[in-house]
């Protein structure tokens, strides 16, 4: 609040008293909340770190108590000079929607009627503290006004992260041309083959993304083998604990509306795309949402990045799914653990690029 005052103690600190020190990966440093911080204190922090001082950029800093904490943005109208920055916990939010549904059991003779859950709608990100009751709502409001119907059971789960969050690159975009249904499931073959997924596994995966009953979370299938390693099948791999840093949800704004697709489905699923690609023992993913509303899949790998596959579906059908491809050799607790417990946040974004078709996407890299 005081800058002037903050410039002298900095400008008079004992001669050789460094910063904090920094951790690995990300810039952190040690401190006691609550901390402001002046521009004289953030450029001595950069240059200690060997950083530019970049506009929209953000530090984590790690409290005595082990809480994670954001520093909060530089000033829109000059890179060099932040505003006083508030150290404020970071939460991690996430929240599902369900209903109950009957359905009729065929295969007995007394056809009697078991309750089984349908999912309706998800959503999760890591959040300051001040965001939490902004973001309640919205993801409330999300639930209960989705094209799969009106939920009869809303959870909203809220957790302060104790452990860092690993920062990440979310993973190159481009949209291929695809005209039908058909000549989706055609280019998810190629693009996946390409990627060393094996024609067993491809086949699974689209039985799977095939169906109307769908699963809570992710298959896992192994690249080779084609066999499913899921502990559960009914609930599957929910990859969690995942987000994307202010400044990198601007600029990944800023690209996708050049391109006309700039809406929430597509940056949460490039941020849960991105998490899962950098898991070490995910080969692929492929996703085909099961929102009768939402006709657009993907097929995502740190080979080809994420690539949109238009018209995967008809309007209208409910089927959907997930499946994350596996090393075959995959240690299976290992990479469940890092998918659903190891927050990650996104902080930088690859390029962004407009419609391709398969050969352009798969020789730029292989050229």
């Amino acid at each position: 609040d005081r800058p002037n005052e903050c410039c002298r103690n900095m400008s008079n600190r004992p001669r050789g008293k460094t910063l904090p020190p920094v951790f690995m990966r990300y810039p952190v440093f040690t401190a006691r909340p609550p901390v402001r911080l002046c521009p004289v204190s953030y450029n001595l922090i950069y240059r200690r770190l060997q950083l530019p001082a970049m506009k929209n950029t953000a530090l984590f800093i790690r409290s005595e108590s082990n809480r994670i904490f954001r520093i909060i943005t530089f000033c829109a109208s000059c890179v060099n000079h932040p505003v006083c920055c508030i150290i404020s916990p970071m939460w991690n939010i996430r929240m599902r929607a369900s209903k109950k549904a009957k359905r009729r059991r065929t295969k007995t003779l007394l056809n009697e009627i078991a309750s089984a859950e349908m999912h309706i709608s998800g959503a999760e990100g890591i959040y300051e503290e001040k965001e939490i009751a902004k973001i309640i709502r919205e993801y409330t409001l999300r639930a209960l006004k989705h094209p799969k119907g009106k939920p009869d059971r809303i959870v909203l789960s809220l957790e302060e992260l104790k452990q860092r969050p690993r920062a990440i690159e979310s993973l190159p975009l481009a949209t291929i041309k695809c005209r039908s249904s058909v000549e989706a499931v055609s280019l998810i073959r190629e693009l996946l083959t390409a990627s060393g997924i094996s024609g067993k596994a491809i086949r699974t995966a689209l039985r799977i993304t095939d169906s109307a009953d769908t699963m809570r979370g992710a298959a896992l299938v192994l690249a080779r083998s084609g066999r499913r390693v899921e502990p559960d099948r009914q609930r599957g791999i929910r990859a969690s604990r995942l987000g994307i840093s202010r400044a990198a949800q601007k600029i990944l704004s800023r690209e996708l509306q050049r391109h006309g697709i700039d809406i929430p489905t597509v940056r949460e699923a490039i941020t849960l795309a991105s998490k899962v690609a950098a898991c070490r023992q995910v080969i692929a993913e492929l996703c085909i949402s099961d929102d009768p509303g939402y006709t657009t899949g993907y097929a995502a790998s740190k080979k080809y990045g994420y690539v949109r596959i238009p018209h995967v579906k008809t309007r209208g059908e409910k089927k959907g799914g997930r499946v994350f491809f596996l090393e075959e050799d995959a240690e299976i607790g290992s990479a469940t653990e890092f998918l659903e417990r190891t927050p990650v946040i996104i902080h930088r974004i690859s390029p962004c690029f407009g419609t391709r078709t398969l050969d352009e996407i798969i020789d730029r890299i292989d050229k």
